[in-house]
């Protein structure tokens, strides 16, 4: 299942498996969310440039008032419909980062037992995304699943926007067993919350 510790391979977990199929639709509905649904993300000593996010899906935490989904829900309905129909999946939405920006290396605190896919909506071979020491580039279509709780970052090169649909989830039990089992645990990073009961109910 593994690639490295960065990386892991998508395809092996059941949530992200099909999402790539589904670009058309997220690109299709991206197109009509208008600029000022898009927020720059709420830390700036984390980046340089231009890091903006529009949140689709959040169900693990109170969501703030600028990130209210609802208009992003109305808007992209049959995207929300499939994303919020997978009940694995505890938030996503949309990341846009502008040439020219750096998003600097850092560790997310996720919840015990939860990974992040990205598929690349739109850009170009300029962007580049790192963890843990390894880098993919950033290419339409192209998805990826990684432990955010190890360092990770970004630099955008290219001339076009790059835009990214994010899902936060949880693998299934026997997704977390495996993972267990041949990388010695879901979250490895210094941020990650305590996973000793996660990892107990997928033993």
């Amino acid at each position: 299942m593994s690639a490295g510790r960065g990386f892991l391979d998508f395809t092996a977990f059941a949530t992200c498996r099909s999402l790539p199929a589904h670009s058309s639709l997220f690109h299709r509905e991206l197109a009509r969310l208008p600029d000022d649904l898009f927020v720059s993300y709420a830390e700036p000593h984390r980046f340089t440039g231009t890091w903006q996010i529009c949140l689709l899906v959040l169900r693990w935490s109170t969501t703030p008032q600028l990130l209210d989904p609802t208009r992003t829900q109305d808007l992209c309905p049959e995207s929300h419909r499939l994303l919020v129909g997978d009940r694995q999946i505890l938030g996503a939405g949309f990341s846009r980062v502008l040439p020219g920006t750096r998003i600097l290396r850092h560790a997310d605190l996720p919840q015990a037992g939860v990974l992040r896919f990205h598929l690349c909506l739109d850009g170009d071979a300029g962007a580049v995304f790192e963890s843990d020491g390894q880098e993919v580039p950033l290419r339409a279509g192209h998805g990826f699943v990684f432990d955010h709780s190890l360092p990770h970052a970004t630099r955008h090169d290219g001339p076009a926007t790059r835009t990214c649909l994010i899902v936060d989830f949880q693998p299934s039990r026997a997704e977390a067993a495996l993972l267990i089992r041949t990388r010695g645990g879901i979250n490895l990073g210094p941020t990650a919350e305590p996973q000793r009961a996660v990892e107990e109910a997928a033993s």
